[in-house]
């Protein structure tokens, strides 16, 4: 079935998934950065529907109500950082996996200059993975995904002028710093 979906392009929204908005990508039993199968369900078949509360029961089918809510939590971890890339929703990604704050000296980072009327520099002695701009309403109106570097330059581009906070997301957590474009 994956083949068939990966042929289709079904899957090609997981590609977008930065490694820090996935949470089940470490127990991925697929080689494929933000997708992950279903494994090691009881009855191995791995499906999260492994469970009826109809009788009669199929004899291979899981009646546990407790294996049935972890299946659904599973579902929904699985299944929200991909609605939410897939709509282009990111933001709504923040309160599904509450990313710790830091603070900027803990990975060295620096942002200059600020204020700015073009570009703004990111610096930092940990490895960037993302940045997420937000204006001050919390709307999102920029993210930056798969950056993976130590440094990175932000464009302004259609940005108005006017004052905005930047996450900056790394490996351990993320940072917000507040960003003006003249």
């Amino acid at each position: 079935m994956q083949k068939k979906a990966d042929l289709l392009g079904l899957s090609d929204v997981f590609d977008e998934i930065p490694d820090w908005a996935d949470p089940l990508q470490p127990f991925s039993e697929v080689n494929r950065p933000g997708f992950c199968a279903f494994g090691s369900t009881p009855n191995g078949t791995s499906s999260p529907w492994e469970w009826t509360i109809s009788p009669p029961a199929p004899a291979n089918c899981n009646l546990d109500a407790g294996v049935a809510r972890s299946y659904i939590d599973t579902i929904i971890a699985y299944y929200a950082p991909r609605a939410c890339y897939a709509l282009s929703l990111q933001n709504c990604l923040q309160p599904l996996y509450n990313t710790k704050n830091l603070p900027a000296y803990e990975v060295g980072l620096e942002v200059a200059p600020v204020p700015t009327t073009n570009q703004l520099n990111f610096n930092a002695k940990e490895t960037i993975r993302a940045i997420s701009v937000y204006d001050l309403s919390g709307r999102i109106v920029r993210t930056v995904n798969s950056i993976d570097s130590n440094t990175y330059t932000l464009d302004r581009q259609t940005l108005a002028s006017g004052l905005y906070i930047a996450e900056i997301h790394f490996d351990k957590g993320a940072v917000r710093r507040k960003v003006i474009f003249e």
